[in-house]
């Protein structure tokens, strides 16, 4: 079998054992695969894989001059040590990479651990066949899907910073996240939230409390700097969030960026803080920075934060994210805000969205809502 590419030729023989996928016109060197349809197969995506390659970058990565996964590994997890150090990347989430990395490393790639396997012989279509469906298999979506970003994080720095490959060969579509029925979102009382706040640590008491009062999701929280602050106005700015593989980038929806305002406390709160964080924490401009001034790990937030203020006032744990359904539940019961403004606030793509998250809720608000109406008119003078 012969494939073409311009005046070069790449091509698969076969002996009476192999099929060789012959590349040595791109340079790719000859490479065998069993002599059977998946062998044959996987020669063919191979050498077009060599093509492409070829044809998007001009030039072909020969695998054999790359390092292993394993190897590769160590090198990745050096320089986001080194990121760790500068504050950039939380001491836990660089854990999470740690533990992740050597578990997608036991996997079978081709009938061998993906940790012996070079980079340059990753391609995308054997990591959607063959890793992938492992790494889902048996573990909640959300773990897994962290620890594909993981993955592909890992690979774009192969590209990117250490130019050990030409393109991601983790840049695949992820498994679809099985279809959950649906849960309604419980309300929670604001005794409760009042209980956590004041159970709180000093360390964690602001962060709980403006995560209950201004609805962010913990990415947008965690990534806040003190510019976005805008005192004068009583407004925070939301313009960027943390995302899974600890860069910084825009917010999750196109709603994202916004403004919230915030409420005189919480505001004269946040100007005490400014005042008092210590300078090592000031070097980022970070709201709610870790110890060393870099971006906080939510983590950190949930466990020792959140989940210790919920088991001090003897209150059933939250999730970080309760506290944003709290906000959309006082927007909603409270203010008795239109769908519109309550998608707004909350950053959300569409109203729709905010139908599908808290509509239960809509026709009791607006229920209580009449019922006040009625009450105020039947109890006024003349009525």
């Amino acid at each position: 079998m012969v494939l073409p590419l311009g005046r070069m030729t790449v091509k698969i023989r076969t002996t009476k054992t192999h099929h060789i996928a012959d590349a040595r016109t791109l340079g790719g060197g000859e490479k065998r695969f069993s002599k059977t349809p998946a062998g044959k197969r996987a020669a063919q995506d191979y050498l077009r894989h060599v093509q492409a390659e070829h044809n998007q970058q001009g030039a072909f990565t020969n695998p054999t001059t790359t390092p292993t996964f394993e190897q590769a590994v160590v090198e990745y997890l050096a320089y986001e040590e080194g990121r760790a150090r500068r504050g950039e990347l939380g001491v836990a989430h660089l854990g999470n990479k740690r533990v992740a990395l050597q578990v997608i490393g036991r996997i079978k790639y081709e009938g061998r651990p993906l940790n012996a396997v070079r980079l340059g012989e990753l391609r995308p279509g054997a990591i959607k066949r063959e890793v992938l469906p492992v790494l889902f298999d048996g573990v909640a979506y959300g773990t897994a899907q962290k620890k594909a970003v993981i993955l592909k994080h890992m690979l774009r720095w192969a590209v990117e910073t250490a130019e050990i490959l030409r393109s991601n060969p983790a840049t695949v579509s992820l498994p679809k996240k099985p279809a959950a029925a649906d849960r309604p979102v419980d309300r929670i009382s604001k005794e409760t939230v009042a209980q956590i706040i004041a159970a709180a640590d000093d360390r964690y008491r602001l962060a709980i409390r403006f995560a209950a009062f201004t609805g962010l999701r913990a990415g947008e929280q965690l990534a806040l700097t003190w510019d976005d602050i805008d005192f004068d106005a009583g407004v925070v700015r939301v313009s960027k969030a943390i995302k899974a593989g600890g860069t910084i980038g825009l917010p999750k929806t196109r709603g994202g960026a916004r403004s919230v305002a915030l409420a005189s406390p919480l505001l004269a709160d946040l100007r005490a803080w400014k005042l008092a964080q210590p300078r090592d924490q000031r070097r980022l401009g970070l709201v709610f920075p870790n110890d060393a001034g870099g971006y906080q790990d939510i983590n950190n937030l949930r466990k020792r934060g959140l989940h210790a203020s919920c088991k001090r006032a003897g209150v059933e744990p939250l999730r970080w994210h309760d506290l944003r359904h709290y906000f959309a539940s006082i927007l909603l019961f409270d203010l008795q805000e239109t769908d519109a403004v309550v998608t707004s606030l909350m950053g959300h793509h569409s109203i729709a969205f905010t139908h599908s998250q808290y509509g239960h809720w809509m026709p009791e608000a607006r229920r209580d809502q009449e019922i006040g109406d009625r009450l105020a008119k039947a109890f006024s003078v003349g009525g």
